[in-house]
């Protein structure tokens, strides 16, 4: 499948990089949403759970499971530009 113009850069960071950044994701509003969610998760900053191994690091913050938390993470993972780089990846 040929890639979109607009995807070959960001493909390539997250080949290179193991991460991609995509603006324009959250709205204000979505990202409001995203903080109320895990404020239950979170105090003072930091999260009850930290990384349990050298992958996740053992100073991170973890809070697993997003999309079983709150029906505020779906917009993430069913964001437009989110599945554009799903499709390049798995087809």
């Amino acid at each position: 499948k040929a890639v979109p113009p607009g995807l070959k850069s960001k493909l390539e960071s997250l080949y290179r990089d193991g991460y991609v950044v995509l603006n324009d994701v959250l709205n204000t509003d979505t990202l409001t949403e995203v903080r109320l969610a895990l404020a239950p998760y979170i105090r003072n900053g930091k999260c009850a759970k930290k990384g349990r191994n050298n992958f996740e690091g053992h100073k991170t913050n973890r809070v697993y499971g997003l999309l079983a938390k709150s029906r505020v993470f779906d917009q993430i993972a069913a964001n437009k530009k989110v599945l554009d780089i799903v499709d390049c990846i798995l087809i």
